[in-house]
């Protein structure tokens, strides 16, 4: 699947009194679907080697979207991330969030 997604993020930082960065965003956009619904797989190995595999995918060609999220940084090389995503079009709404703890090393 192909899909081209503009979206404008709005965003801000600062720092609090324990020298952690903090990042909140929102972003809003759409979605354009530039390609079919159907796709293709070839299996290159296995019991299916060489046979297609075809699959018809029903998707909205242009949901809306909207996303928020909170990223920090602490000074020892500890970032966290949460995300909440969602998608609204005319026949669909999806939703996922995501958490995220890295450390850098």
């Amino acid at each position: 699947m192909v899909d081209l997604h503009p979206r404008l993020r709005i965003g801000t930082e600062y720092r609090n009194n324990d020298g952690v960065l903090i990042r909140p965003f929102f972003e809003a956009g759409m979605r354009f679907a530039l390609n079919d619904e159907e796709l293709e797989q070839r299996f290159v190995s296995g019991a299916l080697s060489g046979e297609a595999l075809k699959m018809a995918i029903n998707r909205e060609d242009t949901p809306a979207t909207v996303g928020l999220g909170l990223q920090a940084f602490f000074g020892n090389g500890i970032e966290a991330k949460l995300r909440y995503d969602s998608s609204f079009g005319k026949d669909s709404r999806g939703h996922a969030l995501s958490v995220k703890i890295g450390v850098s090393f």
